[in-house]
C-alpha cells in the first residue's frame, strides 16, 4: 500500500503539551508521516471539548481522568470505548498503533481494532501497567500476608499485559531486552515481534552541538553537571546527591531537569541541604519539549543514575549534543549507549562508584571529548527520518501481510548504527536481530 493510501489512528497516553520524550515523539511521528501523505488521527488524553487540529495534527481527546469506584471506572472506559469505535467507523484506518499505552486506553483500543478486524501495532518500550515509583517498588518484598497481596498484584500486572499483548497483531519492541521478555515471559511468538529502537529529532540536539562547538573556549573553571529526567524514586537522583557529597573537593555545579512527585522533591532538597549541597545544586522544573535541547547548551557532563530505566531517551539527546554521560547499567541503557565507548556505566545504587566515574570525567578532559566524539555518532542509531520510514514499512506490511518488506533503513555511521533486516515474508516470518553495536 503506497504512503497516500495508508490511514494511521496513532493512540496514545500522552501528547504535547504533556511533558516528556514518549509525547515528543508521538508528536513527531504524526507530523513526519503526514509529511509523507499519510492521513494520521491522533487520539489521547485529555479534555474532549478541545478535540481538533493542533500544530496541523489532527487530535482527539478523550476523558482518562481516575474514577473512584468500580461503576466510575466503568463509565469512564465505555465512553473511551464508544469513542475509539466513532471514529474507527468514520476513517477506517488501515492499521491502529498504540504508541505510548496506558492500561486502559491500550486494553480499550487493542479491543476496538479485534472488533474491527484492523491490524494494531502495540508499542512495547515500558511496563504497561502503570508501576509507582516509589523506594518500595526495588525493596524486598515484605513478609506474611503482605508479601502475598505484593506477588498477587504483580501476577495480575502480568496477567493483564499478557492479555494486552495476545489483542494486538504486532508488538513493537523497542531493546532487544524487550523482545526477549516478549517471547520468553509473555510468550509471545516471533512472528509478532518487531524489534526497532525508539528515534527522536535530533536536529535540535545537533544545532545546540555545533554553537557549542563555535563558541567553545578556555577550559571553565568550574564545570556543569546536568540531568534531565522526572523526580521519581526509580531515577536514582538521592544516590546522585550521596554521590555528589563525596565530591565536595571538586568545583561543580548540578542542574536537575524536571518535574513529578513533589514528596520526593522535597525530600532531594532536604537531603542536598543535609549534605552541604544546598549551593551547588539547581532544582529547575520542567521543561517544554520545544525548549529541552536549550536545557544542554551550558552542561559539560550529563549524569543519568537510573535504578531503572527501560530506554533512556534523553540519553540520546545528551548524546546529540555532545556531552559525555555517566550512567547506570540498568535495563535499556547499555543498548542505548555503548560503554566505555559513548558513556561510562555504573551499578544501579552505587553511590561511590558513581562518585568515581563523575570525578574522573571532571578531571580528565581528554576522556570528556571522547566520549561526547562517540556519542555524537551514537546518537544517529537513533534519528527520526529513518526510525519513521521504518515504521512507516512496518504500516505496509500489516497493510498488506502477504507483501515483503522491504530491508529497513540502516543508520549510524562508520558502523556505529543500528542495523535491521527483518525480511518479513508473510505471516508467519520473524524479524532476525538486528546489529545493536554493543
Amino acid at each position: 500500500m503506497a504512503p497516500a493510501q495508508l490511514k494511521i489512528l496513532l493512540v496514545s497516553g500522552v501528547y504535547p503539551p504533556a511533558i516528556g520524550g514518549p509525547s515528543l515523539q508521538t508528536q513527531q511521528i504524526a507530523q513526519r508521516l503526514m509529511a509523507r501523505g499519510v492521513t494520521v488521527q491522533v487520539v489521547t488524553y485529555g479534555d474532549p471539548d478541545q478535540s481538533g487540529v493542533v500544530d496541523g495534527v489532527p487530535l482527539t481527546f478523550v476523558d482518562g481522568r481516575p474514577q473512584s469506584g468500580w461503576l466510575g471506572k466503568l463509565g469512564r472506559n465505555w465512553r473511551i470505548w464508544q469513542a475509539l469505535n466513532r471514529m474507527i467507523e468514520g476513517m477506517q484506518p488501515s492499521v491502529i498503533h498504540m504508541q505510548t499505552a496506558a492500561g486502559n486506553l491500550a486494553l480499550m483500543t487493542g479491543l476496538a481494532a479485534r472488533r474491527h478486524g484492523i491490524p494494531a501495532l502495540l508499542k512495547y518500550t515500558a511496563d504497561l501497567v502503570a508501576q509507582k515509583a516509589t523506594l518500595a517498588d526495588f525493596a524486598p518484598p515484605p513478609d506474611g500476608l503482605a508479601r502475598r497481596r505484593h506477588w498477587m498484584g504483580q501476577r495480575a500486572k502480568d496477567d493483564f499485559q499478557r492479555s494486552l499483548f495476545a489483542l494486538y497483531t504486532h508488538i513493537w519492541a523497542t531493546t532487544p531486552a524487550f523482545q526477549t521478555r516478549l517471547q520468553q515471559h509473555y510468550q509471545v511468538p516471533a512472528s509478532k515481534c518487531w524489534l526497532m529502537p525508539n528515534f527522536i529529532d535530533l536536529q535540535p540536539f545537533t544545532a545546540i552541538a555545533e554553537q557549542r562547538a563555535a563558541t567553545a573556549t578556555a577550559p571553565k573553571s568550574t564545570l556543569e553537571l546536568l540531568t534531565v529526567a522526572r523526580l521519581f524514586p526509580v531515577k536514582g537522583l538521592d544516590v546522585y546527591l550521596q554521590a555528589l557529597a563525596q565530591l565536595s573537593h571538586l568545583p561543580l555545579r548540578v542542574r536537575l531537569v524536571g518535574s513529578g512527585s513533589i514528596e520526593y522533591q522535597h525530600s532531594l532538597q532536604t537531603l542536598a541541604t543535609d549534605l552541604g549541597l544546598a549551593d551547588r545544586v539547581e532544582f529547575t522544573g520542567a521543561i517544554a519539549p520545544a525548549h529541552i535541547a536549550a536545557a544542554y547548551a551550558t552542561a559539560d557532563l550529563f549524569v543519568l543514575p537510573s535504578r531503572h530505566e527501560p530506554f533512556g531517551i534523553v540519553l540520546i539527546e545528551a548524546m546529540a549534543v555532545g556531552l559525555p554521560i555517566v550512567a547506570t547499567a540498568v535495563d535499556g541503557i547499555p543498548y542505548v549507549v555503548e560503554a566505555g565507548k559513548s558513556a561510562w556505566l555504573v551499578p544501579p545504587g552505587d553511590a561511590t562508584a558513581l562518585a568515581i566515574a563523575v570525578q574522573t570525567l571532571v578531571t580528565s578532559p581528554a576522556p570528556r571529548q571522547a566520549l561526547a566524539a562517540a556519542g555524537r555518532i551514537r546518537a544517529q542509531a537513533f534519528a527520526l527520518e529513518p526510525g519513521v520510514q521504518n515504521l512507516l514499512a512496518l504500516y505496509q506490511h500489516l497493510s498488506a501481510p502477504s507483501a515483503t518488506v522491504p530491508r529497513l533503513t540502516e543508520v549510524g555511521a562508520n558502523g556505529a548504527g543500528i542495523a535491521f533486516a527483518p525480511q518479513l515474508r508473510g505471516k508467519a516470518a520473524a524479524p532476525s536481530p538486528p546489529d545493536w553495536g554493543n
